[in-house]
């Protein structure tokens, strides 16, 4: 019986580290992606629409923020030029949005991401998702035709189009991004801007340890000049996404109750049955002059032998697979419903100390029952009890 408790703690222990070190590592693992390519805050015009033309922001207003860059809390500041456009190879055609980036590559925005290709792009040179090089049936050094739209002075739309030359392949395993930006040199789109008008997206990093993230949102709109201007975070802008990052906490949640359920149950009826086992000498004991909280503290010690015994191998096995599972991921995952094909389970001490206390709390709670079968054993009768 002894036995059978300990592993039964030790199981739901193991679980719970496992569940909560899968979900933030899971969680941090798309958000870092995220952040990573779009920043912390994305600054845009209040007319944009989801599936619309990027509306361009005044050079005034981007001239004004770009002198936070200052600011100690503010790691960088990236403005950048946003056209959709319709790319067409010699098989498909797909409609997408070209940004422009003048960071490297591959320690730039696709850091981790870029699987072909060149560090930098050229003027005529642009870097693509794997998913759209599929849908279009090209490889990287291969050309595509952009098509972009300008309106002239009558407000008609007439196209512009650009010979591209696919200088790199990325992929982050995120739909938003992967299906829907194309990255390019700002040389390319800057002659199909407005005058005066040619950032439509400033992105902002922030460094957290500094400044709490509704805080700087709120000093960021203070350094807004006018009301045609948006700060977004990047859980704003992307709400889909996080919204079901949320529900995957409410999951985390039942496995924590269930196990905290499985836990007390099972304490409960091992002390009950230890109790049931010792009738005798629980009515001896009493015969003897022991008090109730003398036999009770017997119990106690019990309870609390077995909880420690449970503990150290629950979190002992909890952090082997954690450990197996970030150095030799044996569990992959489909990328393109979960957008990671492999989970790093994220844990740290604080978490194993929060789960081991509250399951001690949670055991020697799961004494009251057996507590009050002992308070009504009668001496007389337990000392004949065989």
């Amino acid at each position: 019986m002894f036995i059978l408790s300990t592993f039964a703690v030790a199981l739901s222990i193991a679980v719970m580290i496992i569940s909560i070190s899968t979900l933030k590592g899971f969680k941090n693992q798309i958000k870092s992606k995220i952040y990573q390519v779009q920043g912390d805050f994305i600054i845009d015009s209040g007319k944009n629409t989801e599936s619309g033309e990027p509306e361009p922001i005044e050079n005034t207003i981007a001239e004004d923020l770009l002198k936070l860059d200052s600011c100690p809390w503010i790691n960088s500041i990236s403005p950048s030029i946003m056209k959709s456009c319709i790319l067409k190879s010699d098989e498909e055609i797909e409609g997408i949005i070209a940004k422009s980036t003048e960071e490297n590559l591959v320690n730039g925005p696709l850091k981790g991401y870029i699987q072909h290709g060149n560090k930098k792009l050229t003027q005529n040179g642009c870097a693509i998702s794997k998913l759209i090089a599929t849908k279009l049936q090209v490889e990287t050094g291969e050309t595509l035709i952009a098509v972009f739209f300008l309106e002239d002075y009558t407000g008609r739309a007439k196209p512009r189009a650009r010979k591209l030359k696919i200088e790199g392949i990325y992929e982050t395993g995120i739909d938003q991004i992967d299906g829907n930006l194309m990255f390019v040199n700002s040389e390319l789109l800057l002659p199909l801007t407005v005058e005066n008008h040619w950032y439509s997206q400033i992105e902002i990093r922030i460094n957290t340890e500094l400044i709490e993230k509704s805080k700087a949102k709120k000093r960021l709109l203070v350094s807004l000049p006018n009301a045609n201007v948006q700060v977004k975070s990047i859980e704003e802008d992307n709400q889909s996404i996080f919204d079901w990052l949320a529900i995957l906490n409410t999951n985390v949640l039942i496995i924590l109750v269930l196990m905290s359920i499985v836990a007390i149950i099972t304490m409960s009826t091992t002390l009950l049955i230890l109790v049931i086992e010792r009738t005798s000498v629980i009515g001896l004991l009493f015969t003897m002059g022991a008090r109730f909280k003398d036999v009770q503290r017997i119990f106690h010690y019990q309870a609390l032998i077995i909880s420690l015994f449970g503990i150290v191998f629950g979190t002992l096995i909890a952090a082997i697979i954690i450990f197996g599972q970030n150095y030799f991921q044996w569990i992959q995952l489909p990328q393109e419903i979960y957008f990671v094909d492999q989970v790093i389970l994220d844990w740290n001490v604080k978490d194993v100390i929060i789960v081991n206390l509250a399951s001690v709390f949670l055991i020697f709670m799961s004494l009251y029952i057996p507590a009050k079968f002992v308070k009504k054993i009668q001496p007389i009768k337990a000392v004949r009890f065989k």
